[in-house]
Formats: C-alpha cells, sequence, structure tokens
C-alpha cells in the first residue's frame, strides 16, 4: 500500500528535547481513515493559534501510556495530559514557526486493535535562533475500539538516526 503524506504541525518539547505527538482522534466511524485522522491530530498543536486541550484528551483511553523519544514514560489519561499542557506552552514559546509532516508506512488492523507505523519530520524556526530546527521520528500509534470510538492506547516514538548519525 502506498504511504500517504500528511502535513500539519505539531510537537511537544519534554525536557529540553521535542518528541512527535502522533495520535489518532477517537472516531464514531466504525471505519474510520487512520492515515487522515493522523494528520489531524497531528495539526492540534500549533503556533500562532490556540491548541484545543480539551479535543487532545478526548482522543486519549483513560489507560493511554506514551514512551517518548528520550525513554520517558507517561501513563494515563492525566499525566499525558499534564505533558501536553506544558509543552503546548513551550512549543508557542519556542518556535516562530513549526511544520511536522507525517508518513504513515503501514496500518495494521484487527476487529479491535489498530498499528500505525510511520515517520514523523519536524522543521520549524526556533526564536532567537539563526539555524533552523529539524529532527525525525519514528512513530508507532496503537488504538482500541471502545465502544464505537477509536482510542489512543499507546505510542512510541525513538529519534531516527540523522544523517551525520552513525558514520
Amino acid at each position: 500500500m502506498r504511504s500517504k503524506r500528511l502535513r500539519n504541525s505539531m510537537l511537544l518539547p519534554t525536557m529540553g528535547v521535542l518528541l512527535a505527538l502522533g495520535g489518532i482522534a477517537a472516531s464514531k466511524a466504525a471505519e474510520p481513515d487512520f492515515r487522515q485522522l493522523a494528520g489531524r491530530y497531528v495539526g492540534l498543536v500549533r503556533t500562532g493559534k490556540p491548541t484545543p486541550l480539551a479535543e487532545i484528551s478526548e482522543m486519549l483511553s483513560d489507560d493511554f501510556v506514551q514512551s517518548t523519544s528520550v525513554g520517558t514514560v507517561y501513563s494515563g489519561k492525566k499525566a499525558n495530559m499534564a505533558l501536553y499542557r506544558k509543552s503546548v506552552a513551550e512549543i508557542q514559546a519556542g518556535f516562530s514557526r513549526l511544520d511536522v509532516r507525517i508518513d504513515v508506512q503501514s496500518v495494521r488492523k484487527s476487529p479491535q486493535i489498530v498499528i500505525l507505523f510511520g515517520k514523523i519530520t519536524m522543521s520549524g524556526d526556533l526564536r532567537g535562533r539563526a539555524d533552523a530546527f529539524r529532527r525525525e521520528i519514528w512513530e508507532t500509534i496503537i488504538f482500541r475500539k471502545e465502544g464505537n470510538n477509536w482510542l489512543m492506547i499507546h505510542e512510541h516514538s525513538t529519534v531516527a538516526a540523522q544523517p551525520d548519525q552513525g558514520k
């Protein structure tokens, strides 16, 4: 299946390192387009506009677990929403421009679980710095069907090797 590139704005800086959020919105549809939902979610945090934290909260299951690209694990919706509130403020303060693209490479489905895998490419301009920001992150997201909704139950982010690494 051909991968689809979705372009939006969303990052969460944590502990001095930026990590991408790749969650997917809850959907009332029996079979949502998970690629499009990934792009929608990625676009919720952005520079220059308010971030709808209530909408992000609705996308997460109560038992949502996130393993960040810096190795920190956040368990439960409450802990993750605290992280997101802090990170939204850091994004607004730290970036004058931010662009995030998700290249969804695979979507695996069963009747109750969906696993999405892709690469998030982040680029932007940091306030007060002349050099541009760029980072790539491998992203795995797991969704569970709860009633008529698909909620995000797990996210795992791994920073991809940069072009000058590993030489």
